[in-house]
């Protein structure tokens, strides 16, 4: 696989964003932050129970990614992947 200059410049730049980030922020999550994702995580589940135009694809592709995620998460720093994953959502969806 071929890396043009251009495409190497974004993924230094991107690296060295996440590496900033990760200086900044503290390692451990406070509590609030866990308690929030999980109330968020609840108000998901709510939400995915009334929705009607989710094809069950969707939701399964959903559940599996959220799951790998997670579990990325737990088993060590998953930073750099969620912000590269954030950045393309952003993109993608607007």
């Amino acid at each position: 696989m071929k890396i043009t200059k251009e495409k190497l410049k974004e993924i230094i730049a991107e690296e060295l964003r996440v590496f900033e980030q990760e200086e900044q922020e503290p390692e451990d999550q406070s509590v609030a932050s866990r308690t929030e994702f999980a109330v968020k995580l609840k108000e998901l589940s709510i939400a995915m129970q009334k929705a009607t135009g989710i094809e069950s694809s969707e939701v399964q592709l959903i559940n599996s990614i959220l799951d790998m995620l997670i579990k990325a998460a737990n088993e060590g720093s998953a930073r750099t992947i969620l912000t590269q994953l954030q950045t393309l959502i952003s993109k993608k969806l607007g």
